[in-house]
């Protein structure tokens, strides 16, 4: 009977975690598109969510903009629609996504609806259960370091006070108070770009931006990438 009432405390604990840390939050819109690129077609589906654009290939890549990164959606009343990006963010970024929309239809309200979600995430508009998230914490995963020459390994950790980093060799061991973030963005759920404030570089090796990719086949949730964009902009 104990064996029997472990093995069920155990199933339950292991539910409520997974869908905690699982993409619970689920899209608002869901288009089959064409991504137009420089000398090719890619053929999927392009999901819009109240923080982030991510688009499914029928060969299996998938890629995320966060709001962070996006204007605005532009619609020309046809079957083609172009996401802009702002200037800032990872080198070599292009200016907008070229989409050509083959279902559902797409109308004027679709696009108003969707620039208003950009909107409104811009502003810190969200739905974020701050205290459920936070009830999992520690969050950590192993993750690479991407240097500007090379690359080390270790582990990052995200909790209520900030960021943690630390490295196999200890060599680049870093931590970020939410204070010191000036702001996070990301191409896809594996990958996580920190950028500081100048006030703190001094105190981290002299750099401004930290780019991360998690190992393992984990990611970052989107409640916790929500969690750290919500804590940067209450600066606490």
């Amino acid at each position: 009977m104990k064996v029997k009432k472990i093995f069920y405390i155990a199933a339950i604990f292991f539910f409520m975690f997974g869908f905690l840390f699982s993409e619970s939050i689920n899209p608002e819109y869901k288009f089959k598109v064409l991504l137009k690129k420089r000398f090719s077609k890619k053929l999927g589906i392009l999901e819009v969510y109240n923080h982030k654009f991510m688009f499914k290939s029928e060969d299996g890549d998938l890629k995320e903009w966060s709001f962070d990164v996006v204007n605005y959606l532009e619609w020309n009343g046809g079957n083609k629609i172009k996401i802009h990006l702002k200037k800032k963010g990872l080198m070599f970024r292009k200016k907008s996504l070229n989409f050509i929309l083959i279902s559902p239809l797409f109308n004027d309200e679709i696009a108003d609806n969707i620039n208003n979600l950009i909107y409104q995430y811009h502003k810190g508009g969200m739905n974020l259960d701050v205290k459920k998230v936070e009830r999992e914490f520690p969050f950590k995963v192993k993750a690479k370091h991407i240097h500007i020459v090379g690359e080390c390994f270790g582990a990052l950790t995200i909790d209520k006070r900030g960021i943690k980093y630390k490295s196999v060799d200890g060599e680049h061991d870093f931590e970020f108070f939410y204070g010191d973030i000036k702001k996070i963005y990301r191409d896809n759920p594996k990958e996580l770009v920190i950028e500081i404030y100048k006030r703190s570089a001094k105190k981290m090796w002299k750099s401004e931006k930290f780019k991360f990719e998690i190992l393992k086949n984990k990611t970052i949730p989107d409640e916790i990438f929500l969690y750290i964009r919500y804590r940067i902009g209450r600066k606490e």
